[in-house]
């Protein structure tokens, strides 16, 4: 069956409650045409929220590929698991390749098998995708997500669910904006935004890739939070081979710091082999209170990245957009803004349509350009 309730993106996925019959609970798609080739499978699932007991609650499902609507024209398998749980309400993103042998009309079926009556099963955004062979050539790639925010990925997309949004922080600047909040009588795993993931990259082996966050954590009644639960509140910059949430374990830039003013994290990674990769965005936060409620607020104002071969530096038409000699930068072609930063990725000056940017308070060792 079909339900709105806790849908992944949208106002619907399948759902299956209970147990199924001795010969599985069948559910069928409408008919795809689907040349032959190599595709990227992906699907979001979840089972009976804060229910980790596997015998009760664990669910039993494969999804196939036929040529008719009917369990006998399924012959193709695509995915099988038992026993899986998922403990939130945020649903978990499977993803693997998968080859179609011959071009043709197909039906993808949906099959649970589940024997414990206690359990739930919810699926959405079967989807079929060409892998991804191209990505951004990394120079400099910044986001301030005031005008970039289009361009990144954002999990968990419905409405049901916590988000990113744009908003504004200290000084009036743009940033991105989400919370969390956790109370004295639950010890549950934080419902944090989902991750959000730039563009991808096509890198090479051994590229140094630099990382720099820009951010703020705010938490009000710390002190009702454990030490553990203090040492969870972060968000942080992670690379993966893969668009896969649990594929982000590379860490590029860590921020940890709760103040009042915005933050800056920078990080290095050496890139260990030729490939598409991607980088995401990720906050976590405390599971609990110890006597009342505590609320952990993030704001994201920056993501940079460059590659340590050209040190920060943008080139246009092979060759450098400005000379710098004196602690002066002159601009060599047409620009709507300059921006400045230290090799730490800190941002130190910002400039609109001139020419001339006098730097004489900044040695030049201390310098990038983006």
């Amino acid at each position: 069956m079909t339900t709105s309730q806790s849908a992944y993106n949208g106002k619907g996925a399948l759902y299956h409650t209970g147990a199924a019959s001795a010969d599985g609970d069948w559910v069928y798609s409408g008919c795809i045409e689907i040349p032959a080739g190599i595709y990227d499978l992906s699907f979001f699932y979840r089972t009976f929220m804060n229910m980790t007991d596997v015998e009760r609650y664990g669910q039993n499902f494969s999804i196939y590929l036929g040529e008719e609507k009917n369990p006998e024209a399924m012959t193709t398998l695509l995915y099988s698991v038992e026993g899986t749980v998922v403990t939130t309400k945020v649903y978990e993103k499977v993803l693997q390749q998968v080859e179609i042998e011959e071009s043709g009309n197909y039906y993808i079926g949906v099959k649970c098998t589940t024997t414990s009556s206690w359990g739930a099963l919810y699926l959405d955004m079967i989807t079929f995708e060409e892998p991804v062979t191209e990505g951004l050539a990394l120079g400099t790639y910044e986001s301030d997500f005031a005008g970039k925010f289009d361009e990144w990925y954002q999990y968990n997309p419905a409405d049901n669910f916590s988000r990113w949004e744009l908003g504004t922080g200290v000084g009036g600047a743009s940033c991105l904006t989400a919370s969390t909040t956790s109370y004295f009588y639950d010890n549950m795993p934080a419902d944090l935004p989902g991750m959000i993931v730039a563009p991808a990259f096509k890198l090479r082996k051994g590229d140094e890739i630099n990382a720099s966050l820009g951010y703020r954590i705010a938490v009000d009644n710390i002190d009702d939070l454990t030490e553990e639960d203090k040492a969870r509140i972060k968000i942080g910059v992670y690379l993966a081979d893969k668009n896969l949430p649990q594929a982000f374990t590379t860490q590029m830039a860590l921020g940890t710091t709760v103040s009042d003013d915005v933050q800056t994290a920078t990080g290095k990674i050496t890139v260990p082999a030729d490939g598409i990769y991607y980088v995401g965005v990720l906050a976590d936060g405390q599971r609990s209170a110890i006597s009342n409620m505590v609320t952990s607020s993030y704001e994201l104002y920056s993501v940079k990245l460059w590659n340590e071969d050209n040190g920060g530096v943008v080139e246009i038409a092979d060759s450098k957009p400005f000379v710098y000699f004196d602690n002066v930068v002159r601009m060599l072609f047409p620009y709507e803004s300059l921006r400045i930063y230290s090799v730490g990725g800190v941002l130190v000056g910002q400039y609109s349509e001139w020419t001339r940017s006098p730097l004489a308070i900044l040695r030049k060792e201390y310098m990038s350009f983006l």
